[in-house]
């Protein structure tokens, strides 16, 4: 499924439910540039960024709790009624 530029590969539930922030794995350090632009479209700090050799695909997001104070949250909020 194509979502934008992004091929999205997977959709399925974190190992549990216990983050508390939103996170961006990211599974090769070289991807700058593409990293910051995903996590300037959804709104992740920086400190959220962790890299993840381990991880199959190039970036994985793990949504967490704080999901409703994400500015990227607030955005779609504005175009879709959600649950």
């Amino acid at each position: 499924m194509m979502v934008g530029l992004v091929n999205v590969i997977e959709i399925k539930n974190a190992d549990n439910f216990n983050f508390t922030n939103t996170l961006l794995l990211v599974s090769n350090a070289n991807n700058n540039k593409v990293t910051k632009k995903l996590a300037e479209l959804l709104t992740i700090k920086e400190e959220n960024i962790i890299i993840d050799k381990n991880i199959v695909w190039d970036f994985s997001i793990i949504i967490g709790k704080d999901y409703k104070n994400l500015e990227s949250f607030k955005q779609i909020q504005k175009f879709y009624s959600l649950f």
